[in-house]
């Protein structure tokens, strides 16, 4: 089992690590729950394959997702239709994705733009998400769950010498 620490991608090796001896060489980018069969599934950058995959506790991928890039930053689990089921959000140098539990695209998913980061957010703990997208262009977009724009949000876009380092 393979552990973050922090906010950083920075992994730890636990004694029982013997689940992903195989995938010793991908980078752990988070976990996320499959409602239906119960079970954790780890959510790795597949470099040999330019794939996000999602692992089960027996070494098994559930899914594989190809990309045309190396994922930006870490997976999130959300539950955005709150119904207890579970979504993986991840990103990529020119999209944002939402896969469900066997790795199909949730609809309007992905979402293309140049990104340079993005964060996931439930402000009120309601379910109800909240995705921040940087772009290399140096806007913020703040999409809902639906992948549509927050209305209301006016991000001033960053000046040309200016760019977001971290959300």
């Amino acid at each position: 089992i393979r552990e973050q620490t922090g906010m950083d991608s920075n992994l730890i090796e636990r004694k029982d690590s013997s689940r992903l001896d195989h995938y010793e060489n991908h980078a752990l980018l988070g976990v996320t729950r499959d409602h239906k069969e119960g079970i954790d599934m780890d959510i790795v950058w597949n470099p040999e394959n330019a794939s996000v995959d999602a692992v089960s506790a027996e070494g098994e991928v559930v899914w594989s997702k190809t990309t045309d890039g190396p994922p930006i930053g870490n997976s999130f689990e959300v539950d955005l239709y709150a119904n207890n089921k579970y979504q993986t959000v991840f990103a990529t140098p020119t999209a944002l994705y939402v896969v469900d539990r066997l790795g199909h695209d949730v609809k309007v998913f992905p979402y293309d733009a140049e990104v340079s980061g993005f964060a996931v957010f439930d402000y009120d703990k309601n379910k109800k998400f909240r995705i921040l997208l940087a772009t290399t262009g140096g806007d913020i977009i703040n999409l809902r769950a639906e992948g549509r724009r927050t209305a209301g949000w006016n991000f001033k876009r960053l000046t040309k010498d200016k760019h977001v380092v971290h959300l």
